[in-house]
Parts: structure tokens; sequence; C-alpha cells
């Protein structure tokens, strides 16, 4: 990790998600190079109540379904407000309705901080009549304010029953 962050430092990188396997680590690294870091996954087995930020550490990937929901990803969305890091909102393979809310959660928490949200092309249907308006990369919230009625209730019926 510390010879790939040496060799790409020089690039325009953001930051690097999870560079290594243990998080306990992370500082470490942090040290050693001069790229920036976001937790994504290891934030499942940490507790924002008593997260200890530490040097070179950029951002947050909140994933509310791996997270535990809605409540657990803005505890850690404050914490991240609290150290200064970025809450980048971001999905873990949820539907278009599931997408619509991370979207409308993001827009109300972290209004300017681009999302992770363009997994919906992993699925082989959507369960909503029209597809999610997305213009330039950008989901377009106030479009998505009936999601709700066009969902395709066969669709779910099919999905809940298998």
């Amino acid at each position: 990790a510390v010879a790939f962050g040496k060799a790409v430092e020089v690039l325009p990188i953001e930051y690097v998600e999870e560079p290594l396997k243990e998080s306990a680590r992370l500082p470490d690294l942090a040290a050693s190079w001069k790229l920036s870091i976001a937790l994504d996954e290891s934030l499942v087995e940490m507790s924002p109540k008593n997260f200890q930020p530490f040097r070179g550490l950029k951002a947050f990937i909140l994933k509310p379904t791996l997270l535990g929901g809605f409540s657990p990803a803005l505890e850690w969305a404050s914490c991240a407000s609290r150290a200064g890091i970025l809450p980048v909102f971001s999905s873990s393979f949820e539907s278009a309705v599931g997408l619509a809310m991370l979207g409308h959660l993001a827009s109300q928490i972290a209004p300017d901080i681009p999302c992770g949200l363009d997994t919906s092309d992993w699925f082989m249907e959507n369960l909503l009549e029209r597809p999610l308006p997305i213009s330039a990369g950008s989901l377009q919230l106030d479009q998505c304010r009936t999601l709700p009625t066009d969902v395709c209730i066969d669709k779910l019926t099919e999905v809940a029953h298998g």
C-alpha cells in the first residue's frame, strides 16, 4: 500500500477507500503517504460515539443498508461533521426505490457532496415503471417525489413471493 501510494501521489486522487484489510493500521499508513483515506466497510465494525479521527482521513462512505439503517448512518454523518470529514452517501445494491430514498437523504445531510448511487445497472429489472430520472450523472430529485406511486406493484408482489 505504501509503494502504491507513493507511485500515485502526484495524481489528482480525492481519496482511497479502505486501502488496507486491517483498518487499525490505517493511521500508520496515512502517516507514510500523501493520499487521503476514506472509511467504508470498516465503519460497520466501529462506533461513531467513540471514533477517533486520524490525520489523512477525508471521508466516510456511508451505506445505510450496511450500517443498520438511516439512524446509524445519520450518527456517522454527525460524527463526520464534528471531525471535518466528508459524509459520502453510497448505495449497496438497493433497488431504484432505495436509491431514490438515499438520494433524498443525501440531499438533506450533505447536499454538496457527490454520492455513490450508481448500482442499479447490476439489476436485471427495475421495480419502477419509469427509470430513475438521471441527467448528466445527477439524480433529479425534484422528479423523484412521485416515485412511490410509480412502483410497479406487480413486480413488488412477484419479488415478495418469490
